[in-house]
């Protein structure tokens, strides 16, 4: 997900109250779903049938699974209580249910072995409700008509928790599912979108349409999306040298000719990022057998449904870091909502990596921007607080997930000290990691295990640890004399960092430049040094290296040494 996104398309009144009550529903999930008398999902089938003329749907969800550790007596599943279940169907028989606060609660007929499969379908519909503040399902139109074509859309955006507003889902990260299975139907005027590959169109009585597309790659539950409307098509496949094959690339749209036109290169520098981000991560794009895609809804920002992008707009930066999910957050799933950073900054950070590569120009600009927002909050910490792990608001922080996240993986790659060792290490984590989960700690093994050190006190500081450093620093230069005095202090009086390795950039006159790095600790320390010629200037950090605020103080003093 972008972190622009806030709003959905759809505004309900009392939404806030509604949020509270999926929270604590939430938690009922996780005690439900930590049970060794559970299930793991093999495969969701949706069948839904909508238009994005109202937010009415009908649909069914069969779920493929297998009991867990203990025989399987009760059977739980989540799904917005504004949808109405008509039936609830396992292995052919019907159970009695209770569906209230987002859950279905039934008792099975006959109870179901560890390790043995069983099937669930759930029957349901009514009008769609948004059970969260950021995401739900909703409608929307766009102002741009060309022809007399005005878009209409009806979309999902289901991350963290409102997968439950369209399909009964079990809303556990680490649960992926195997496949995913969807038939929308329509009427014959829309097209519906969703993730993987479109198998068939099937024409139905009374005007409508079936699409059915089909994914066989694991998918977590909340990067299952779809997508109804009067789009448009612009489609064509690419060869991955990477993948060694030939990759679909699908866009969905609603812009009047001359908009098209404008956009078409931003949407056609997609291909450019998709090899980049094959070179950068030494991995083919994860999901080149099915597809890569985007459609254009009206959010704010983007989604990263697997396979097939909800945007915004084509903006640069968004469409790179939704891209970048395809590997970070897709590929690789954060264990769970406290390590969201998996997902987000890395995302965060390939989309300045595309600008470092692209329009290194426009690099320093993008790190200033970066890097004011992450030293907004000077108690927060990257990783997800237990007490916020349930609050939409926290997990997307604009400040703390996404550009504090990308930032520290910009001063980890200056700690590292090479590039290509760097790299590898992302390599070495989407390698293991591959189409499952991943946290904090995984990756941080990763690391200690390429690196051959340990780095414990660096994710204790900059990961667990709150706030970030404040570094003091007085420069005197006096000719070609240069004396610093610096020290760092925490924002946080519950963090404490080690010694910083800070880069300062020393420019003389005779253009032989040199690049001192300070060892800072929390004590005051003076560091002296003589150079051959005059000192025109110094630059700290100038390639804003580090995740640290700065207070410096520089004097120039002409008088001649004695």
């Amino acid at each position: 997900m972008n972190c622009q996104k806030r709003i959905n398309g759809i505004l309900i009144a009392g939404m806030w109250l509604s949020t509270t009550l999926l929270f604590s529903q939430q938690e009922e999930a996780n005690k439900y779903y930590n049970d060794s008398s559970a299930y793991d999902v093999k495969c969701y089938e949706l069948r839904i049938t909508a238009t994005p003329d109202s937010l009415y749907l009908k649909g069914s969800t069969q779920i493929h699974a297998q009991a867990l550790k203990k025989t399987l007596n009760k059977f739980y599943i989540q799904l917005n209580h504004a949808l109405k279940v008509d039936s609830l169907i396992i292995n052919g028989l019907k159970c009695s249910f209770e569906h209230a606060n987002y859950w279905i609660k039934a008792s099975l007929p006959q109870p179901i072995a560890a390790g043995n499969t069983f099937h669930a379908q759930i029957f349901y519909h009514g009008y769609a409700v948004s059970s969260n503040a950021l995401e739900g399902l909703g409608i929307g139109m766009n102002t741009g008509i060309s022809n007399n074509h005005e878009c209409k859309v009806f979309y999902t955006l289901s991350e963290p928790y409102a997968a439950l507003d369209f399909f009964a889902c079990k809303q556990w990260v680490s649960d992926k599912a195997d496949s995913v299975k969807i038939y929308i139907t329509t009427d014959k005027s829309y097209i519906a979108v969703a993730n993987g590959i479109l198998k068939k169109i099937e024409e139905t009585l009374s005007g409508f349409h079936t699409f059915y597309w089909e994914s066989r790659y694991p998918i977590a539950y909340y990067l299952i999306g779809f997508a109804i409307g009067n789009f448009r098509q612009y489609n064509f496949k690419f060869y991955s040298s990477a993948a060694r094959d030939s990759v679909l690339f699908q866009n969905f749209h609603c812009y009047n000719d001359s908009d098209y036109l404008a956009v078409k290169p931003q949407i056609d520098s997609t291909i450019s990022l998709i090899r980049f981000f094959e070179t950068l991560t030494n991995i083919p794009y994860p999901f080149a057998r099915e597809k890569y895609g985007h459609v254009v809804v009206p959010i704010g920002g983007g989604m990263e449904n697997q396979t097939i992008t909800f945007l915004q707009n084509f903006d640069y930066t968004l469409v790179a870091h939704e891209l970048a999910h395809s590997w970070f957050g897709n590929y690789v799933t954060c264990s769970d909502w406290q390590n969201i950073w998996i997902n987000e900054g890395f995302a965060t950070y390939m989309s300045y990596l595309a600008v470092e590569k692209f329009y290194p120009e426009n690099s320093l600009g993008w790190l200033s921007y970066c890097l004011n927002l992450a030293l907004r909050d000077s108690l927060a910490t990257v990783y997800i607080p237990n007490d916020k792990v349930f609050d939409p608001l926290r997990i997307f922080s604009y400040t703390n997930t996404y550009m504090k996240g990308a930032y520290l993986l910009h001063t980890l790659r200056y700690f590292v000290g090479s590039d290509s060792l760097y790299f590898q290490v992302w390599n070495s984590f989407l390698k293991k990691f591959a189409y499952g989960n991943a946290g904090v700690e995984e990756f941080k093994n990763i690391l200690e295990e390429k690196t051959n050190k340990s780095w414990k006190w660096f994710f204790d500081q900059w990961f667990y640890g709150q706030g970030y450093p404040i570094i003091n620093i007085k420069a005197r230069l006096q000719n070609n004399f240069l004396s610093l005095t610096a020290y760092n202090k925490p924002s946080s009086s519950y963090n404490q960092y080690t010694e910083l390795p800070v880069p300062i950039h020393v420019l003389l006159e005779n253009g032989k430049d040199t690049i001192l790095t300070l060892r800072i600790s929390n004590n005051p320390t003076t560091f002296s040094f003589l150079f051959h010629t005059k000192i025109r200037e110094i630059k700290i950090d100038p390639k804003m290296w580090l995740l640290a605020k700065y207070e410096t103080t520089i004097t120039s003093d002409t008088t001649p040494l004695s």
